[in-house]
């Protein structure tokens, strides 16, 4: 008889490639109830519920301002402690609504991604006497460290919901090893790598077009990204190469943006997205997969993400900049090329100085790459250590 599990996730599931890889890790022992806003296209083996994330808010104190001085600081003071015990008694994300919803199902498992589900995974794992997983999808506490605001009253808020909740997550799935090693020095946490690598795919890669290099970048259309830097690099290759982007409307006014900033680039084209179970099937016919990232943002600098292996999978010539662990991996497996700094000019020099033969050759050792990295290794050893967890 197969287990019951929960995941939470505020988000469309069927754009969240890590939920969909451990259901696929789990499918044959577990079975899934997913919640948040939109279940998963043409699964209907995974139940879905509707979550509205309808979180309680403190009121708002404001019967000190424009008032003397020694007021405004009583006032101040009231407020902070009167937040203090709100927050201690109702949590910062947690959904009362949305409890009293998945608490009616019976669960062995709960799998909470993202802070502001993990409350709420707490409380329903206490519920049912279920095991709590926390899946993250990078370190929460650097989220936006580039935001001086962020850090100053965010950071604050994520760092106390990990802290509260530690002592009642048995196990924190990581992206990358420096993300790992966070996790375990700064919470103390249980941790189990969780790579976004892709099922080997059986793909040959495409043959080079001397006359037409086609480079790919896909992803979220996000400001963070800098896109605009990739797109003023390829604007100083020469007129045989061709850049294809083929980006999520995260953020629509900044892809509309892109797209009216740079209408004069010749060979930039703006592709439309598909399906991410067939990202790697449609971007084969590619021969290199770009991927600039600054290093300015610390989840940033210590990315793994699925592109990266997206990109293996279509047995695509990687070109990266030197973020430490996509760094390692493209020069382990010699399946692209790395620049040397994350200026300008390098990434110029970095795609300037492939050559026909090294495009292809890169391509080609996508193969043996493709397969050490194959996800079913990585989601095999979930399941040992899930099913281990549910038994303990």
């Amino acid at each position: 008889m197969k287990k019951k599990a929960l995941i939470i996730c505020y988000s469309h599931h069927n754009s969240e490639p890590r939920l969909l890889k451990v259901i696929n890790a789990l499918t044959g022992e577990f079975e899934f109830i997913t919640a948040g806003y939109s279940g998963i296209n043409g699964n209907t083996d995974v139940k879905f519920i509707r979550l509205t994330n309808n979180v309680k808010r403190p009121r708002k104190i404001t019967f000190h301002h424009n008032k003397p001085v020694m007021l405004r600081k009583f006032g101040s003071l009231y407020e902070k402690v009167y937040k203090y015990f709100f927050h201690k008694r109702n949590g910062f994300f947690f959904s009362q609504t949305d409890y009293e919803i998945l608490k009616k199902n019976e669960y062995q498992l709960i799998i909470a991604h993202h802070p502001d589900s993990i409350e709420l995974g707490v409380k329903l794992s206490k519920h049912h006497q279920a095991k709590l997983v926390m899946n993250c999808h990078e370190y929460y506490p650097m989220e936006f460290d580039n935001n001086p605001v962020w850090m100053k009253y965010d950071k604050p808020i994520i760092e106390k919901i990990l802290h509260t909740c530690k002592k009642d997550i048995q196990l924190w799935l990581t992206v990358s090893k420096n993300i790992d090693i966070e996790y375990e020095n700064n919470f103390g946490a249980n941790t189990f790598l969780l790579y976004n690598s892709k099922p080997y795919l059986d793909l040959s890669p495409s043959k080079v077009d001397p006359n037409e290099i086609k480079i790919i970048h896909h992803g979220a259309a996000m400001s963070e990204r800098k896109i605009e830097q990739m797109i003023e690099v390829f604007a100083e290759l020469p007129s045989c190469y061709s850049l294809h982007l083929m980006l999520m409307p995260s953020d629509i006014n900044y892809l509309n943006n892109l797209k009216a900033t740079y209408a004069h680039v010749k060979k930039l084209y703006f592709v439309n997205p598909v399906p991410v179970s067939e990202i790697s099937t449609f971007i084969n016919k590619f021969d290199i997969g770009l991927f600039f990232l600054s290093d300015e943002i610390y989840n940033y600098k210590y990315c793994l993400p699925n592109k990266l292996f997206e990109f293996i999978q279509a047995r695509l010539c990687v070109v990266v900049t030197p973020n430490p662990e996509m760094k390692e991996l493209v020069e382990k497996y010699k399946i692209g090329k790395v620049s040397n700094s994350y200026s300008h000019s390098d990434c110029v020099e970095a795609l300037k100085s492939l050559t026909i033969e090294d495009i292809t050759k890169a391509k080609q050792n996508c193969e043996f790459a493709a397969k050490e990295l194959d996800s079913l290794n990585n989601e095999e050893e979930l399941l040992k250590v899930m099913n281990q967890l549910c038994v303990a």
